[in-house]
């Protein structure tokens, strides 16, 4: 991993180390009601980690533009750094239309979203400047663990702690991707590691511009043998669950031709505090490096992130008043 990567993560981890923990009620699960986590991009991929407490992850485009009412659930959870994505926005309006409580989790107090719910998480930001940006997923990650009920107690730290450690690993990661630039890049994950899988494919999509997708492990293996023979790089971020399948799998695609990147993370999983979210402290961690990751190999591959301005980075098209009166 370049020297410039390399100085900017460690100074985000020692900034996530100086967050001031948060603390919510927590969100009961009463005969199979849970509350539904909905976010799109980064804040879906933080909200991953709330399936692990007994809830659903949802896109909100899914709740927002659908014309069913929304399935039995004890809570909508809306998740927007920026508090002004359109359908996150919209997914809050009509649960509060429904009856269902609603919680924002947002960077911005004062914002549309913060408007929409019944009461609103506002979280910290971090100023930490950056080329492809992970700083808002932590801080939108520890919204959710606290909209949980987790007791944050400790757990910057241990994040900020855990992104330290997997720098090296990380940086073996990088160096294992392909001189050639591949027609396109899976991520394959079990749900220990979901939400970084979904972080480290859209962070893959910024940087390179290249299509990547984020895949449930045993899907792959289901279908990923058949793709070829373009070249094709194939990521796997290996916690603590099926570990022995993700080694079968991994012979099985490197026989068919794909180029395998592991970033094996279970060592420091088991080595966590004993923290109630000590395996979700180390998911996150792995989502922060792979922004780093991408940012390398796109460097490597002379692919300047966000299609060097030639994407519209406004982002307008998904901000509140675009399809939502």
């Amino acid at each position: 991993m370049a020297t410039e990567a390399r100085t900017t993560l460690l100074r985000l981890a020692s900034a996530v180390k100086l967050t001031e923990p948060t603390r919510m009620e927590r969100l009961t699960v009463e005969d199979g009601k849970g509350a539904v986590f909905a976010g799109c991009g980064d804040s879906l991929a933080a909200a991953a980690l709330s399936e692990n407490y007994g809830h659903q992850a949802k896109s909100s485009g899914d709740l927002a533009w659908r014309s069913q009412r929304s399935a039995s659930q004890s809570a909508l959870v809306a998740i927007s750094s920026s508090g002004a994505s359109g359908a996150t926005v919209l997914a809050a309006q009509k649960a509060a239309e429904q009856g269902i409580a609603t919680i924002a989790i947002t960077a911005s107090a004062d914002s549309p979203l913060t408007k929409a719910c019944d009461r609103a998480l506002v979280i910290p930001s971090l100023t930490v400047t950056e080329t492809v940006p992970a700083a808002g997923y932590v801080m939108l990650s520890l919204g959710v663990l606290a909209a949980c009920g987790v007791d944050l107690s400790g757990v910057p730290a241990l994040i900020g702690d855990a992104v330290e450690s997997l720098l090296e690993p990380a940086s073996e990661a990088a160096d294992n991707f392909p001189v050639q630039i591949p027609w396109g890049i899976s991520v394959l994950t079990l749900p220990d590691m979901r939400s970084a899988g979904e972080f480290w494919s859209m962070k893959l999509i910024e940087a390179t511009g290249l299509p990547v997708r984020s895949v449930p492990l045993e899907e792959s293996g289901h279908v990923d043998y058949f793709i070829g023979p373009q070249p094709h790089v194939t990521v796997q971020l290996v916690g603590s669950q099926g570990r022995e399948r993700h080694a079968e799998l991994a012979d099985a695609l490197s026989r068919n031709g794909h180029h395998l990147v592991s970033l094996d993370v279970g060592r420091w999983m088991t080595e966590a505090r004993d923290l109630e979210c000590g395996d979700d402290c180390v998911a996150v961690a792995t989502g922060i490096v792979g922004a780093y990751v991408a940012s390398d190999i796109a460097n490597r591959w002379a692919r300047v992130p966000f299609r060097d301005g030639a994407v519209n980075m406004d982002a307008s098209h998904i901000q509140l008043g675009r399809g939502t009166d």
